[in-house]
């Protein structure tokens, strides 16, 4: 997972550092200077801090966290972001194949999730929460177009932050990440388990990278 910022704890403490010396964030008053290691001195005042502050900082900390993790699953798994759309129009743009029985079972298992109505054929829809943020994700599945055979496939996982449930119909940000081409299962090899395997695989990988974060 990419790093979106070095948490450094000395950044949001009620003191600001200016050459060796301290100083009030809120005044900008010198509270001292130091020959010697700057973050040991401050350190010492942070030793001081009441209460009150620790718990303003505890809570800063968080929303940097939060914000962090939000932006690292929405910047690092997409291939493509599309602004002031809505999801609706982004998934009739990218008509689907059906998924065989196998394949949403497998999408199922990893993604945790036991609701029937998320099988609609050609796509399959599920929320997940991460932090304290709501994420609706769609999975499709399309054909190659680069194939001139048409014997492999794509699939394709769409996501948007949910915030209530109008959000999906509102315009928003629609993000989008396209696995590899997959081969396709001929009508003699649906019964095959080998091949069959060979596309669950596919599928596990392409979750696992889809979505960075342990959902």
């Amino acid at each position: 997972m990419k790093v979106i910022k070095i948490l450094d704890i000395y950044t949001i403490m009620p003191y600001k550092i200016k050459g060796n010396c301290i100083y009030k964030k809120d005044t900008g008053k010198k509270v001292g200077c130091t020959k010697g290691s700057i973050k040991r001195y401050l350190a010492a005042l942070h030793a001081n801090v009441t209460n009150e502050q620790k718990i303003q900082i505890k809570s800063k900390l968080k929303e940097i966290l939060r914000r962090s993790l939000k932006e690292t699953l929405l910047s690092e798994t997409a291939n493509s972001e599309v602004n002031d759309v809505t999801l609706k129009a982004e998934l009739t743009k990218n008509k689907g194949i059906n998924f065989e029985q196998f394949e949403i079972d497998k999408i199922k298992e990893i993604v945790q999730i036991n609701n029937e109505d998320t099988d609609r054929g050609m796509e399959l829809s599920f929320e997940k929460t991460i932090g304290e943020n709501t994420f609706y994700f769609v999975i499709k599945k399309l054909i190659n177009e680069a194939d001139s055979s048409k014997t492999s496939f794509k699939y394709i996982i769409f996501y948007v932050e949910k915030k209530n449930a109008a959000s999906l119909e509102e315009k928003t940000i629609v993000y989008s990440k396209l696995s590899d081409p997959i081969k396709a299962l001929i009508e003699g090899e649906k019964t095959d388990l080998s091949k069959k395997s060979k596309i669950e695989s596919e599928i596990v990988k392409f979750i696992n990278n889809s979505m960075k974060v342990n959902i």
